[in-house]
């Protein structure tokens, strides 16, 4: 199969902001309109890791327009994600990520953001993997323009840490999180504590849930111990029947068996892009390139 996805990279302004966002659009093109697919990465990661760039891809070729990004504070740099600044991911909030969608998404809606010759029709839809099902979701429950979500291996929480892990935080003004293959190690400011619980009933995944007008998916895989399937049934739960459909797939974990980037895309994960294309009403099914 001949690969005609075309990635174009670009930088978007934040308004009051000295960074931006950095942003990889997939698509067939041509003139045909096509709905807007924004997948949100997780925790630690970026717009380059793991499965990200080829599921993007995989959802472009089903015929979407396909947006992933670097959020401003995650902490990667370069068009690529090539560095990584600590400093940068240490000013890290749940707050500070919504705003970048939001700007994203306003950019989609007033038609900024697509290239010249890029058509669009009038859906957008909402994509992320572990954390990054938060930022969606929420993102997703705050808007009118948001037509379907699937989330990826699902939290049902942000609050996450126990009492103590908070005291300790607080008291050092910061906590250090160990290097691992998700990434390199990193501080996080007692800010991202603040913000979380500033907002604590705002940031409430259930009631999110209840409030998102369309339809969702929740994609977990059965053997899933970073986010395991009872989050995903707690979401679940949380929405109207009609709007939700629970989805877990078997003998798979957190990333759905796809261990590196350049590997060809598992059962598992053809699966939940399946159940993806299904829920976003995509003309047709995703495949995997060669």
């Amino acid at each position: 199969m001949t690969d005609n996805v075309r990635c174009i990279t670009r930088t978007l302004p934040v308004p009051d902001s000295t960074l931006g966002l950095t942003i990889d659009i997939r698509s067939l093109g041509g003139t045909e309109p096509r709905p807007v697919v924004v997948f949100t990465h997780g925790f630690r990661v970026n717009k380059d890791w793991g499965f990200i760039p080829r599921v993007c891809a995989a959802l472009a070729r089903a015929g979407a327009h396909v947006i992933s990004y670097n959020s401003r504070y995650n902490g990667y740099l370069g068009a690529h994600s090539e560095s990584f600044s600590e400093d940068l991911f240490a000013l890290n909030t749940v707050s500070k990520e919504l705003e970048d969608v939001s700007v994203i998404l306003d950019a989609i809606g007033n038609d900024l953001l697509l290239p010249d010759g890029y058509e669009r029709d009038d859906r957008i839809m909402m994509t992320g993997h572990s954390r990054g099902c938060a930022i969606a979701l929420l993102s997703a429950s705050r808007r009118a323009d948001i037509d379907a979500c699937a989330l990826w291996s699902p939290i049902a929480r942000l609050h996450r840490y126990t009492e103590r892990q908070k005291q300790l935080w607080r008291a050092r003004g910061f906590v250090r999180v160990p290097e691992s293959d998700r990434g390199p190690a990193f501080r996080m400011n007692a800010e991202f504590l603040d913000d979380l619980d500033e907002h604590r009933e705002e940031f409430s995944l259930t009631a999110a849930m209840s409030r998102f007008h369309g339809r969702t998916a929740l994609i977990v895989g059965a053997q899933d111990l970073a986010t395991p399937p009872s989050e995903a049934r707690e979401l679940h739960r949380a929405a109207p029947a009609s709007r939700s459909t629970y989805v877990e797939i078997p003998a798979t974990g957190h990333t759905f068996g796809m261990p590196d980037t350049d590997a060809p895309l598992s059962k598992p994960c053809m699966e939940a892009l399946r159940q993806t294309a299904l829920v976003f009403d995509l003309s047709a099914m995703p495949e995997d390139a060669p």
